[in-house]
């Protein structure tokens, strides 16, 4: 399960800098996958023999949310992430979710 992350930034996209956007990302999304790269390697190469790849994302990789969209973005990617995975993953038959944790 992967569910490292940072929240959103606050700033307006006008006020938004490279560097928060690219660390929302960087920690967001790079984590993540270099997680699901490194379980279907091993799957693929026998080490690993079952399993299950969950993604943590949000509600807010459809619902923008105000000042967030390092996050916002961060969290649709994994979203895409999620669901391209078991592309790489059928010949170790492996699959991954995403799950999108809203408010209650």
């Amino acid at each position: 399960m992967n569910n490292a992350g940072v929240d959103a930034s606050g700033d307006d996209v006008a006020d938004l800098s490279t560097e928060t956007f690219d660390r929302a990302m960087k920690i967001n999304v790079y984590g993540t996958f270099f997680c699901c790269r490194r379980y279907v390697q091993l799957r693929k190469s026998g080490a690993a023999t079952g399993g299950k790849i969950i993604n943590v994302t949000s509600v807010h990789q459809e619902i923008p949310n105000a000042g967030g969209a390092d996050y916002d973005c961060s969290k649709g990617a994994l979203r895409m992430l999620s669901r391209r995975s078991p592309w790489s993953s059928l010949r170790c038959r492996s699959t991954s979710t995403a799950s999108a944790r809203g408010w209650s």
